[in-house]
């Protein structure tokens, strides 16, 4: 990944090597690291099944 001009990056040490990363990429990465697993503890056996969930979700929030 390439950083661009304006990107927050975080500077990171790892066995002595010193790295940098954009600070959004490694937030998301971290975000997939904690949920991974979680839907399937929620009783979601596909992909598909969570998203038909998550449009239920939104009609009654929207009172369709």
């Amino acid at each position: 990944m390439k950083l661009k001009a304006g990107d927050k990056i975080v500077i990171l040490e790892e066995n002595g090597r010193f790295y940098f990363e954009n600070s959004a990429m490694l937030a998301f990465k971290r975000a997939e690291e904690v949920f991974a697993g979680e839907a399937e503890k929620a009783g979601f056996a596909s992909e598909e099944e969570m998203q038909d969930y998550m449009k239920e979700i939104r009609k009654e929030v929207r009172g369709y």
